[in-house]
């Protein structure tokens, strides 16, 4: 009897280590976003981390199984990019409203992300449907 190892999809591992990554700083840091003042409160509750750490686990476990969905991964790469796409817009605020410039780790771990989510979901192969 021949044992076939499991084949892991690399790719949607470091998406989801870097979405858990990104969600569990968001999640920990409460002070992250600061201007503008009306919006801060709900950048810097607990639900923005939560969202990006689901996603991301999400997408780490569907990278260890060895088992294809179009729908679940379709939906975690999407949730995936939209929470990418609006920190990185919280964090461009205060460059545009006050003049304040300074790159964060996580400004660059955002764009890293936001590039890999395109990558992989340019590369991906869905199943042909008629």
């Amino acid at each position: 009897m021949i044992m076939r190892e499991p084949r892991y999809n690399l790719d949607y591992l470091i998406l989801g280590c870097t979405g858990l990554i990104i969600g569990l700083i968001l999640a920990h840091d409460r002070t992250y976003f600061f201007w503008p003042p009306q919006i801060v409160p709900y950048f810097n509750s607990y639900a923005v981390g939560i969202i990006g750490g689901i996603a991301g686990l999400g997408l780490i476990i569907y990278g260890l199984l060895d088992k294809h969905n179009d729908y679940i991964i379709g939906l975690l790469l999407s949730v995936s990019a939209g929470f990418a796409s609006i920190i990185f817009f919280a964090e461009l605020l205060p460059v545009v409203g006050i003049g304040y410039f300074h790159w964060y780790i996580g400004s660059v771990l955002l764009v890293f992300y936001l590039t890999e989510i395109m990558k992989v979901a340019y590369l991906r192969k869905p199943n042909q449907r008629n």
